[in-house]
């Protein structure tokens, strides 16, 4: 199965040729083992962006690139919209609709699932989203059975926190490395994040499938989720992943 994951990330290990993973800084400060575990609740987006596993920086070569980024996925453009952006994944993420979307998945049918959709809410931007996340996951799960990531399609209804706090973490780095955050906040959204996740999951292995769940919907299938799942069987595999140093904690 492993062997079938790096046949289908051929983009991706092109780039771990390149990097190693879970690069190091070697001038970071050395983190508590709590700082770590808040860290490592980001990593899987850190590690797509081949980002140093053991420090706030990032090690980023291009800050402009990063700060385009941030305005164009985010509407990041500055200190009070990283701070919107990432009090609204502290509060609400995706995860809040991700229960609509997931009873979405047993509607075959478009015009039941539009039926359904329009039961559950008048807001036309709302429904539109759950449409759209529904469609992806459905287009996606193929790939999620494939991987070992579920094995049914009840595995999918799960509490897709992971990925509001693993954003929520990666993004407050990228806002830290373009001084849009000081640093003393970047680290408070990050240990919040860690402190909302720890009571939810009881490995980072359960916390992984429920970030790549959140990813499936939100990306579909594709290179991008293939790359993604590639990273997870890392996290889980490797002997530098931060994951496996620090195992997961209940308490920080």
């Amino acid at each position: 199965m492993f062997n079938k994951l790096i046949s289908k990330a051929k983009g991706k290990l092109i780039d771990m040729i390149k990097v190693e993973p879970f690069r190091q800084n070697e001038n970071a400060p050395m983190l508590t083992n709590a700082e770590q575990f808040s860290l490592s609740i980001g990593s899987m987006l850190a590690e797509h962006r081949q980002a140093y596993s053991n420090s706030l920086e990032m090690g980023e070569d291009d800050l402009d690139e990063v700060a385009e980024g941030l305005a164009q996925a985010w509407e990041i453009m500055d200190s009070e919209t990283a701070k919107d952006v990432l009090n609204w994944l502290l509060a609400e993420g995706h995860r809040i609709l991700y229960p609509y979307v997931f009873n979405g998945l047993k509607y075959d049918d478009e015009d039941e699932l539009l039926e359904y959709i329009h039961s559950i809410t008048d807001d036309k931007k709302i429904g539109a989203k759950i449409y759209h996340f529904s469609m992806q996951l459905k287009q996606s799960r193929v790939d999620l059975f494939e991987s070992d990531v579920v094995s049914l399609d009840t595995d999918l209804d799960i509490d897709i926190t992971a990925w509001d706090m693993g954003r929520c973490v990666a993004v407050a780095r990228m806002c830290y490395e373009v001084s849009y955050l000081s640093e003393d906040e970047a680290w408070d959204f990050i240990k919040h994040a860690a402190e909302i996740a720890k009571p939810i999951y009881s490995s980072w292995k359960t916390f992984g499938h429920a970030y790549l769940v959140g990813r499936a919907m939100w990306s579909g299938p594709g290179m991008q989720l293939d790359n993604m799942i590639f990273d997870f069987k890392n996290h889980i595999e490797h002997e530098n992943s931060p994951w496996l140093k620090h195992p997961w904690i209940k308490s920080l």
